[in-house]
């Protein structure tokens, strides 16, 4: 009995030697320093804008093509041509509509002088009135005829619809147009469009009427290019849930061509002599934008109001000043009040930060 006695007594010194051990560590890890990086609270200017990318298209651009199917008898014109509206393009071998035409032409004229004959006649009483209504029908159906050939003949004469340039000519002498075939594109060039889409976010920032600048690199440009927001989708696509827009941009020298790919900056805000701190400084607890800030070798939480950003810096409106050291790695499961250490860029790279 007393050698069991003696055993427990031996057993509960060890537990106790080991939860002391345990505690002892603990409490050595409790105080063990974080390992972070820094950035400096610094003033400046910051420009916040939205990126977009799109393809540029003439704000009035038409596709010609032929109502009816035919051999292509003439083409008037080239690309890079400048046309009026309703001037030839081509036209398709049109021997019966032309005939057709004459003959409703002869038609029509032989009814309206055998019409006015007999209104004469009428008049002077020398026929009766059934005469007089037969030539008034015969005069209409001349008229139906005529513009039932004029129609047909009109089928054959592939028209610009706008005025413009020839951007493309399809059409080739010899060959068969069909009806509804891409024949010849017309741009109206003096103006340009940009169409690209935006995100959620950034529709709400955006204004039909609002000036943008917009870069087109394949020209090369030296002074900056303006264009003017002139459509914002009201919904959003619902195979890219993005929303599209046109920006109108004037080409009066004609430089911009359409294709060409062209990147604009969106509604772009600026501030001056700002508190600027990096992204990465931002942490969101519960709910709350919140910053480490180092000071005296341990992290103090410090709640922000923030102002514009972009995608590396923001504006910091209160809760730091310039000077200051913020957490930029290793502040996701910092706390307020432990004890930091900060490494330098060498002793940074094997650093994980926990909210990657």
């Amino acid at each position: 009995m007393c050698i069991a006695k003696k055993y427990l007594v031996l057993i509960l010194a060890a537990s106790l030697l080991l939860f002391c051990a345990c505690a002892d560590k603990e409490e050595q890890n409790e105080s063990k320093a974080a390992m972070v990086e820094v950035a400096e609270v610094q003033m400046g200017d910051l420009t916040n804008s939205i990126q977009v990318n799109g393809t540029i298209f003439g704000v009035n651009e038409v596709i010609a093509t032929p109502l009816m199917g035919g051999t292509v008898e003439k083409v008037l014109v080239a690309m890079g041509d400048k046309v009026q509206k309703g001037d030839l393009l081509f036209s398709l071998v049109s021997g019966d509509a032309a005939a057709m035409l004459a003959q409703a032409q002869a038609n029509y004229s032989d009814a309206k002088n055998n019409y006015n004959r007999t209104q004469t006649l009428y008049n002077e009483g020398a026929v009766a009135q059934n005469m007089l209504e037969q030539a008034q029908t015969g005069l209409k159906g001349a008229e139906a005829a005529l513009q039932q050939a004029s129609t047909n003949f009109k089928y054959t004469q592939i028209t610009a619809p706008i005025t413009g340039q020839v951007a493309s000519i399809n059409a080739v002498v010899g060959q068969v147009a069909a009806a509804g075939q891409t024949s010849a594109r017309i741009i109206d060039n003096k103006k340009m469009k940009l169409k690209a889409t935006v995100s959620e976010k950034a529709v709400g920032k955006l204004a039909v009427g609002q000036k943008e600048e917009v870069v087109i690199t394949s020209l090369g440009q030296v002074e900056p290019i303006y264009g003017t927001i002139s459509a914002i989708a009201p919904a959003a696509d619902l195979q890219t849930m993005t929303f599209p827009i046109e920006i109108t941009i004037d080409n009066a020298n004609g430089k911009i061509k359409s294709g060409m790919f062209g990147e604009a900056n969106l509604g772009q805000d600026h501030v001056q002599n700002a508190v600027i701190i990096p992204q990465e400084a931002l942490v969101n607890i519960d709910g709350n934008k919140v910053v480490f800030v180092v000071k005296d070798g341990l992290a103090e939480l410090r709640a922000v109001e923030i102002g514009i950003e972009n995608d590396e810096l923001l504006e910091v409106k209160s809760g730091v000043k310039a000077g200051e050291q913020v957490v930029t790695r290793g502040n996701a499961s910092l706390r307020d009040g432990q004890q930091v250490e900060i490494r330098s860029n060498e002793q940074t790279e094997d650093l994980s930060n926990e909210a990657d």
